[in-house]
């Protein structure tokens, strides 16, 4: 049987008015002496438990909610009116003690906050939204928190700006939520959230201060995120994930799992838009598993950091594959050129034919023997070995060292390559 709540009363047009003229009859008096001064009155409604004292745990606990809009408008204005008429800009510089439109295990009737500013900080915790949330180009300046409410129809949260940061932590959305569009800034949170069927980010933008937790995100119970998961590629950057930027073990192994998770949702999408973003979080979740797998002071992480992270880009980023080819072969190619940085001949030499009749430095010309060196590199790093040129001594040793660093970035190369050209 569902329990019947009691309705929240809220002042009426008449009961603003004389909110207003008590305050202004109290120039000189504080927030608190205000907020009193109007409880007396019986000027607040119900919202009085929120203004005395002001504090942030104070809450409206088991109400009915009839129109989430009309008690949001209601609440500014008291708030205005407790803080001083014609304060500029009062909601947004308010001290962290300033009230907060904070309901808990209540049922919004109607939220309908389509295009409305709301300048204080909401807290909707353990609700229930029975009927579709509408916030279409809504902007939150502080903090909007949903933890564990329950959006039983759909979530429209399209080009909503959040300014301060957004929660929801434990949230249940039984119909659709589209954040499509939306504005994120600082902490944004949907850990352990449960979509019944999407979460739709796709478009929406991400500043530089804002960090997403996915941490424990489910899909019809399930923590596998499969295709219901839309986002795109731009919305990744560094710090996006909660977790990566960190120092401590565990949080960057949460990072990972969740960067895995978000590969594997992408995959499973298998559209073109959708191949870079996994890419990219296949990339982040190999150098976080790098991070995690070896100590600070264990010389892997600093080879795979070298090699694998910005060397071969984790075989996701084909150019980085390409650079890394062109940088062994001039760096090899000026090692030839040199006679092995200024060897003698009896340890170091580079030959011309069977016959060795000449070296790459007989020629007298700086030019001419920096090209035969980056032929004779090219050739040995492609393994073709025309045989017009031999090496001697020691860069035989050199020679071979570069011939299977070129079979080896070819073959990484090739992959990579591969796997876009099939896209």
């Amino acid at each position: 049987m569902t329990k019947v709540l009691e309705p929240l009363r809220l002042p009426d047009q008449g009961q603003l008015a004389a909110a207003r003229q008590l305050v202004a009859a109290m120039p000189d008096a504080t927030a608190q002496q205000r907020a009193e001064a109007l409880a007396q009155q019986g000027l607040l409604g119900d919202l009085a438990d929120l203004f005395c004292p002001p504090s942030q745990g104070n809450a409206i606990r088991g109400r009915c909610v009839a129109d989430l809009a009309a008690t949001i408008e209601t609440f500014e204005t008291l708030a205005r009116a407790v803080g001083g008429e014609g304060e500029e800009d009062t909601l947004a510089g308010a001290p962290p003690t300033w009230p907060e439109l904070r309901l808990r295990e209540c049922r919004v009737e109607s939220a309908d906050l389509s295009s409305l500013e709301v300048g204080v900080a909401l807290h909707l915790e353990h609700c229930i939204l029975p009927t579709d949330v509408r916030l279409l180009g809504a902007s939150f300046r502080r903090q909007a928190r949903f933890v564990g409410s329950e959006f039983l129809g759909e979530a429209n949260f399209f080009a909503v700006t959040f300014a301060a940061g957004a929660d929801f932590s434990g949230a249940k959305f039984h119909g659709p939520a589209d954040f499509r569009g939306a504005t994120f800034s600082g902490n944004i949170s949907f850990f352990r959230a449960n979509f019944e069927q999407c979460l739709e980010l796709k478009f929406a933008h991400f500043e530089s201060d804002a960090v997403l937790n996915l941490v424990e995100v489910r899909f019809r119970g399930s923590s596998v995120m499969g295709g219901s998961l839309s986002m795109g590629c731009r919305q990744f950057r560094r710090g996006l994930i909660a977790g990566e930027d960190s120092r401590d073990h565990h949080s960057l192994a949460g990072a990972c799992e969740q960067y895995g998770e978000l590969e594997a949702n992408f995959a499973a999408q298998g559209s073109p838009d959708s191949n870079a973003a996994k890419d990219w979080c296949h990339y982040r979740y190999m150098d976080l598993r790098r991070q995690t797998t070896f100590g600070r002071r264990n010389p892997r992480r600093l080879l795979d950091w070298l090699f694998l992270k910005w060397c071969f880009g984790y075989g996701v980023y084909t150019r980085r594959v390409l650079f890394s080819g062109a940088a062994v072969l001039v760096l090899f190619a000026l090692l030839y050129a040199t006679n092995g940085l200024g060897l003698p001949g009896e340890y170091w030499s580079i030959q011309y034919g069977p016959d060795h009749s000449r070296a790459f430095t007989d020629s007298g010309h700086c030019l001419d023997s920096f090209c035969n060196a980056v032929y004779f590199s090219a050739i040995t790093f492609a393994t073709v070995g025309y045989g017009d040129w031999y090496p001697l001594h020691w860069a035989r040793l050199a020679a071979a060292i570069e011939g299977l660093s070129g079979i080896f970035i070819m073959s990484v190369f090739t992959v990579s390559f591969a796997r876009k050209i099939i896209r």
